[in-house]
């Protein structure tokens, strides 16, 4: 059961940054799933990707994994394949891998290793797959290029990289429109 975001509903004199915190994490699930169009959608396309482009014994990374729900759908649609992959997932915030941990401990015969880090600043292991769900916009401008060259490098031959990211246009009546179709 989610648990329902109420982070936004209370006023407040003053709007501070946007943190990965304990209660953000808390309610993180019901958040994503309400902010982010056509979420469960995008998740659909990427274990149907999945079972296209892995075979058993290869590795998937979620960079920004933040509670685990991409992991465990892609496991749970793999297996049904009988496709065995395993699964490495970092994101900078401990109370979401703390989250991933207790939800993906319930999760059969699923190989994962989470880790608390920052994108910028760690190697990453080789994989076949490599998917960042709305992670790209919390990363430094100045870094992102870098990070980029970097998941390229750890993508084996005939893998594939899945970016899943809210844009801002230059031009104001697209922007406008992908806004509008959002609401």
């Amino acid at each position: 059961m989610k648990n329902k975001d109420r982070v936004f509903a209370d006023p407040r004199d003053e709007i501070g940054e946007f943190v990965f915190d304990q209660g953000v994490a808390d309610v993180f699930d019901d958040m994503v799933s309400r902010s982010v169009p056509f979420y469960d959608e995008i998740h659909r396309i990427q274990t149907d990707l999945a079972k296209k482009f892995l075979s058993s014994g290869e590795r998937v990374l979620d960079l920004g994994c933040s509670t685990g729900t991409t992991i465990g759908l892609l496991h749970r649609h793999l297996e049904k394949e009988k496709i065995k992959a395993s699964f490495w997932g970092v994101d900078n915030s401990a109370p979401m891998i703390e989250k991933a941990k207790n939800k993906l401990e319930k999760v059969e015969n699923l190989d994962v290793d989470l880790k608390v880090g920052d994108l910028t600043q760690m190697d990453f292991p080789a994989a076949k797959m490599i998917v960042m769900n709305y992670t790209l916009q919390f990363i430094d401008k100045n870094h992102r290029i870098a990070l980029l060259e970097k998941i390229y490098r750890a993508l084996l031959p005939g893998g594939i990289f899945i970016l899943a990211e809210k844009i801002k246009c230059d031009d104001e009546k697209l922007d406008d429109l992908f806004i509008e179709l959002y609401y």
